[in-house]
């Protein structure tokens, strides 16, 4: 069954892996599964969460995949009906990967944009070609909280860029709260939101283009009490809806900046 284009993964380098999970598992209960693609090059963290942190062996100058990206981020995945298809169709427009991964499992590969939108990386990976080869792994969409609900991206023209994303990936859009990050925000139900104008605290713990990672949980008051235990402070508030909140720290998964919101919100976070 087709499904539409969605968001299925943020990827970045991180120093030192064992802190990075130590940080997942404290602030979120939250674990990471490894796989034997190139232990000898990279560590390679990926969970049905949505996160994947990278940790190197060798510089990142040496390694092809990391030609042309804005480091330390790695790519922002996009979960497409057929990956080989959307190649064709930026081909044609001369939007050519930067790398090809093969995925041995599936024996398939997976396409990593690092130019062609706006100095976002964008991988292109056909609809559960990943998630079997780490069986039983559920897809994002069927995965459990706490999990990424949203990659907030920042893009100067977010009208141009979110039509760019329509005439390759079929995703549409709807006017949001930019929640504090930003001037004007679109947002969908692929989960990625588009951030114009971004504020001085956005801009100042951005990771390159993405402003936030916002981790969708079941309890976001205990959450919140969880991280400011921590030594994290509310940097942002967003009042939803239901008069819930959702909070906005900035960098705290080993130089991610994160926010986090209740999963009842998620429809709204979504502009659904």
């Amino acid at each position: 069954m087709t499904r539409p284009t969605r968001f299925c993964r943020v990827a970045w380098i991180v120093d030192d892996m064992d802190s990075t999970l130590a940080q997942f598992r404290d602030l979120f209960g939250m674990g990471m599964r490894f796989g034997p693609i190139a232990p000898d090059i990279i560590k390679a963290g990926i969970d049905e969460h949505g996160f994947e942190p990278i940790q190197l062996y060798v510089p990142a100058a040496e390694l092809p995949f990391m030609q042309g990206l804005p480091y330390p981020l790695v790519e922002v995945a996009l979960a497409v009906d057929d990956c080989e298809e959307t190649y064709r169709l930026l081909a044609a427009d001369d939007i050519l990967p930067s790398f090809t991964s093969p995925l041995p499992g599936p024996d398939t590969q997976e396409h990593l944009y690092a130019h062609g939108f706006g100095g976002i990386p964008v991988m292109s990976c056909t609809d559960g070609d990943n998630e079997s080869m780490m069986e039983p792994f559920l897809d994002l969409e069927h995965a459990p909280v706490p999990k990424c609900g949203v990659v907030v991206v920042a893009a100067d023209d977010i009208d141009a860029m979110a039509a760019k994303f329509s005439r390759y990936f079929g995703m549409t859009w709807v006017a949001t709260d930019a929640g504090g990050l930003g001037a004007r925000a679109l947002v969908g139900p692929h989960r990625i939101k588009l951030v114009e104008t971004p504020s001085t605290v956005a801009r100042t713990h951005a990771m390159q283009c993405v402003l936030s990672s916002e981790i969708m949980v079941e309890d976001v008051d205990a959450s919140r009490a969880r991280l400011e235990a921590a030594g994290y402070k509310v940097l942002i508030e967003r009042t939803f809806s239901s008069g819930r909140k959702g909070w906005y720290f900035g960098k705290v998964l080993a130089g991610m900046p994160i926010g986090i919101y209740d999963a009842r919100d998620d429809a709204e976070a979504r502009g659904l």
